[in-house]
């Protein structure tokens, strides 16, 4: 297929089609040569960046990858977010004006996981098609085995530290509600745990837990975390903050799934509030910054 032939395609969908990421990098050819698709999607007033930029969404071809850029990419979305669609998904896409990932993620893997790009992803550290880049420094497995622990159920509720001096969140809860989320992925000292978010049969009731999160959202020191570890995280309520968080949690979630214990406490609590912080943080203006994760 060639870049003439899907542009006859995209043109004759009426009205003109305005769907589709507005900024992607470009992997490897197959089906169409990637300068096909490069002049393209330029000429269809998409940014198509260099592959060497931290950009969040790429798009993969079946030939002319090149390993060693694409272990870069994950590198650098570590503890974030990467949307990867194939080719053959950018055009479904275009075409239908439904995004591919708005499926199940089982029915995704299903329907556009047979491609060389992908089963390389799944031999590193990216878990396709969740969108979520696991650290590898994570203790996981040490860290999940502690949620199994009982506690006996008249245990007292654990007051949250009090809270530091924090400045106005940019993404402050609107009147109506929006939601944010604290994640920095297993590390033992990492943003959830080092402001004391804890999920499992051990855990503090759900006021506590979110009081964590909400200090993990406004702290601005991050002290709790090692210097040499705190890029990346934004500054104190902002939508980088946020968007660190919430993936981090989905990551949790995500891992989780498939720890051998039996994690259904700590999942249903990880989901609630992550639901939660959406509720509560997740505004109209932050919502142009970045994706909300979504755990099915």
């Amino acid at each position: 297929m060639t870049g003439d032939q899907v542009g006859w395609v995209h043109d004759r969908i009426t009205p003109p089609l305005q769907v589709g990421p507005r900024t992607l990098m470009l992997h490897g050819s197959g089906p169409v040569p990637e300068a096909d698709w490069r002049s393209r999607l330029t000429a269809w007033n998409r940014g198509v960046y260099f592959p060497d930029q931290k950009l969040g969404t790429r798009v993969v071809g079946r030939e002319d990858l090149d390993e060693a850029t694409l272990r870069t990419v994950v590198a650098n979305r570590r503890g974030l977010a990467l949307r990867v669609y194939t080719q053959e998904m950018l055009l479904a896409f275009l075409v239908s004006r439904e995004d591919p990932y708005e499926e199940a993620l089982t029915e995704v893997r299903r329907l556009w996981g047979d491609h060389p790009a992908l089963a390389f992803f799944d031999r590193i550290d990216f878990d396709w098609p969740t969108q979520y880049v696991a650290d590898p420094d994570e203790t996981a497995d040490a860290w999940l085995d502690a949620l199994t622990v009982e506690e006996p159920e008249d245990a007292p509720e654990v007051e949250a530290a009090p809270e530091s001096e924090a400045p106005a969140l940019v993404a402050r809860r609107s009147e109506s509600g929006s939601g944010d989320h604290d994640f920095s992925g297993l590390h033992e000292n990492g943003i959830l745990s080092s402001h004391g978010y804890r999920v499992g049969r051990a855990a503090p009731r759900a006021s506590v837990r979110r009081r964590a999160l909400e200090r993990a959202l406004e702290d601005d020191a991050l002290s709790g975390i090692a210097v040499d570890r705190r890029d990346g995280y934004g500054e104190a309520g902002s939508a980088e903050r946020l968007e660190r968080i919430a993936w981090s949690i989905a990551g949790l979630y995500f891992r989780g799934r498939r720890h051998p214990n039996d994690l259904t406490t700590a999942l249903n609590r990880w989901a609630e509030d992550l639901e939660w912080l959406k509720t509560e943080y997740y505004s109209p203006a932050i919502r142009r910054h970045f994706n909300w994760p979504r755990l099915r």
